[in-house]
């Protein structure tokens, strides 16, 4: 046996060599001792363990030059070498995308986004194939043609996609980090490298398709689907509503660049379609008065997305900012202050924005929960509350008084006038968290609660039994009587809430009923979950809105309702970093579990505005609500790269940018080209009609003509006419003075 104490540690420096024969050990020959076999043996193993290495990192970690391998030469062992590709990555970290530097125990990171796609679309569509090819289009000769049905809604998207195109779209660059040598951090910064830019004859026009005739305002029904093909002989864009002419229009837009001053769109065959009906957005501003120019901008950015329902809680606890004509006074003390109301007007504003987007506009009027600024102007509608049973204590208000028969006359009212101005035929009624404890407390609650509990009491008696038993009925009675007095305070407070909740929300649908002559089309209700929390009867054609929690959303299936799906979607709930991909990795299909469930309509993204003002909105808003825009619109299947994600959401937020909106940060350190344009500019631009050569009765929109290629409010021209004008009453003044100097100097002479 030999053992050769030459091994990669330091903890053995010496190079002696231990030679075992017939249980002697000898050292270079030379005999040391003579032991027992036993002994010899843990001899070699304590001067084994002495050399072995000290903790459990790689043997490698103490070798060095002067080791020598057995049976090798005295020469140094040249290390192979490292690729660069070995120890340079790009990652997502824990709070940002980052360029990775390995080979060290401990690797460096540098926090930096990656590079943005260049002329792909979002979300992405279901059926798309693109090449590397972008032909050139000029503004003066693009034209655009549309067969068959047009409408308001197909001339103002075109008006508004043409100026899109050639005065917004986003500009190729180059990123600073195309600069380091050859490695992966170039490859990622010079993905543009591999497109082509083709100089030859431009596209010259878009052709519009039409099925169907188009519809006043967009429903539950309504197709959005469309096809889409660029090539150099033209754009084709067919669908069978208008509506899908307008999302077909915004993924044109996405198509485009603007290159060295110059405007290419890709090369792309694209057939799309959303994949949940219903892609909402929940905007609250009753917490904090948003602004009308805001909520405009909310709503072009739910187009650029392709969102297409604005769930509006306009009125909470906090503020009642809707000007009611039936009863002024619920604004007029209400709301913060008397400027921060949205009119009638501005309503109808908003409603008409939002329709020629494709967007439709569902109110939220929370009832019974949630009312307090109800009872600023009337407070006999709200439950006054007894706090410990004792006395009544001046305004301290709950829910709304289901006791009260004039509740119902004035909700009855007043939801005569919503329905008669917002147009969609849905309508969120709220019922979430009610302050059941004040219920419970008010007497006149109470008695409501007694009387509901007996009438049912005596309905299943009379079920149970038979006309001729009415002896046995009466028992009943008086039995079902006693009970109820002998009920205890605890008991009545657990059934309470279910009877009164349950006659309110019965009540409304009576009232409601007596409405739909208001209205052409049939009304469709939405509440919140709250309410089968608490086993309330809620009727079947109720749309649930489910927010708690994921494993409600089951529930709510078994128990055949209608779903929307907001649990993970709140926005409001703000985390550091990057914290997109949260919301882009939910699913309200349950990653599968619940696919092709008919009963999921879709989604909503909510945005509850307790810290939330109109200053800070769209930075919070997009690009993270972006994320849930493409999981609402897009398959799953063709969404599960998340570095693909990235870099297109970072050309999505530099594109929204270049519109005039104000999103947040996508992916961390990063840049965008930004153009600031007046969106909400009371001008139009105009447009004419020409009848094609070719087709006697198609209208033909030569959008860009010289003088209406570019908006001449710049910047530079507005600072040039104010230094002129300026310039201009200085000179008259002087011109005055010098005038009026003469005739008293002239005046002195005479």
């Amino acid at each position: 046996m030999r053992y050769n104490d030459n091994y990669k540690n330091t903890c053995c420096q010496s190079s002696t060599e231990l030679y075992v024969t017939e249980g002697r050990i000898h050292s270079e020959g030379r005999q040391v001792m003579q032991l027992d076999v036993p002994l010899l043996l843990l001899t070699v193993i304590i001067y084994t363990v002495q050399c072995l290495p000290l903790d459990d990192n790689d043997e490698d970690e103490h070798y060095t030059d002067n080791d020598k391998v057995e049976g090798t030469s005295d020469v140094n062992v040249t290390p192979s070498p490292i690729k660069l590709e070995d120890i340079i990555n790009w990652q997502r970290g824990p709070d940002s995308y980052e360029v990775a530097f390995d080979g060290f125990r401990h690797p460096v990171t540098i926090r930096r986004s990656l590079r943005s796609s260049v002329a792909e679309p979002w979300p992405i569509p279901r059926v798309h194939h693109s090449t590397n090819h972008l032909y050139r289009i000029h503004p003066h000769n693009f034209t655009y043609i549309v067969k068959s049905h047009s409408c308001d809604v197909i001339d103002d998207a075109i008006r508004r996609y043409n100026k899109t195109i050639f005065e917004h779209s986003t500009e190729v660059t180059e990123e600073n980090f195309s600069n380091v040598v050859k490695s992966k951090i170039k490859d990622e910064m010079t993905r543009e490298k591999l497109l082509y830019f083709i100089d030859t004859t431009s596209v010259p026009y878009v052709q519009i398709k039409i099925k169907e005739k188009c519809t006043s305002y967009p429903n539950a029904s309504s197709d959005e689907s469309y096809r889409l093909t660029v090539d150099p002989t033209g754009i084709s864009l067919g669908a069978k509503e208008a509506w899908g002419v307008i999302r077909g229009l915004e993924t044109l837009s996405q198509l485009v660049v603007n290159n060295t001053g110059h405007f290419y769109v890709r090369q792309a065959s694209i057939r799309d379609s959303p994949r949940f009906q219903y892609r909402g957005f929940l905007l609250d501003t009753a917490r904090h008065y948003i602004t009308k120019p805001v909520i405009l901008d909310v709503i072009e950015g739910m187009a650029q997305n392709k969102l297409n329902v604005l769930h509006w809680h306009i009125v909470d606890d906090q503020s009642f900012p809707y000007q009611s004509d039936a009863f002024p006074d619920l604004s007029k003390k209400g709301a913060y202050h008397w400027s921060m109301v949205y009119t009638r007007t501005d309503v109808a504003d908003i409603i008409e924005f939002a329709r020629l987007r494709g967007i439709r506009v569902i109110p939220e009027f929370d009832t019974p929960g949630h009312t307090y600024s109800w009872g600023l102007s009337n407070p006999d509608l709200l439950t006054q509350c007894y706090p410990g049973n004792s006395e009544a204590v001046p305004g301290y208000l709950g829910p709304m008084d289901p006791s009260n028969e004039r509740l119902f006359r004035v909700l009855a009212k007043f939801f005569k006038e919503v329905l008669m101005l917002f147009k969609d035929p849905y309508l969120h009624l709220g019922n979430d968290e009610v302050f059941k404890e004040c219920w419970a407390s008010n007497p006149r609650v109470i008695e409501l609660f007694r009387r509901l509990y007996l009438e049912e009491g005596i309905e299943s008696i009379k079920a149970e039994h038979t006309d001729e038993e009415k002896t046995l009925i009466d028992i009943d009675i008086r039995i079902l009587n006693r009970t109820m007095r002998m009920m205890a305070d605890d008991e009545q407070e657990r059934l309470l809430p279910k009877y009164v909740w349950r006659y309110f929300v019965k009540r409304m649908q009576n009232e409601f009923e007596k409405l739909q002559s208001v209205r052409d089309d049939k009304m469709e209700f939405i509440m919140w979950e709250d309410a089968l929390h608490e086993d309330i009867e809620i009727p079947k054609d109720t749309i649930i809105q489910v927010w708690r929690t994921d494993t409600y959303l089951r529930r709510v299936l078994l128990d055949g309702y209608r779903v929307i799906y907001s649990y993970c979607w709140y926005l409001d709930r703000i985390d550091p970093g990057v914290h997109w991909h949260k919301f882009y990795q939910c699913d309200p299909y349950d990653n599968g579990r619940y696919a092709h469930d008919k009963a999921i309509l879709g989604g909503e993204i909510c945005m509850w505005g307790e810290y939330m003002s109109s200053e800070m909105l769209m930075k919070w808003l997009w690009p993270r609500g972006s994320a849930a825009a493409e999981r609402l619109w897009s398959r799953r299947e063709d969404t599960l790269d998340l570095f693909n994600a990235a870099r297109r959401l970072e050309e999505h937020r530099c594109r929204m940018l270049r519109r005039g909106l104000d999103p947040g940060f996508a992916n961390g350190p990063e840049f965008c080209l930004r153009k600031k344009p007046n969106r909400h500019n009371s001008r139009r631009t105009r447009y004419h009609v020409a009848l094609s050569s070719n087709h006697s009765s198609v209208p033909r929109y030569p959008m860009n003509s010289a003088v209406l290629a570019v908006p001449w409010t710049t910047d530079t021209e507005v600072m040039y006419l104010f230094y002129m004008t300026s310039v201009s009453v200085l000179f008259v003044i002087l011109m005055i003075y010098s005038q009026r100097k003469r005739r008293l100097i002239r005046c002195q002479f005479c």
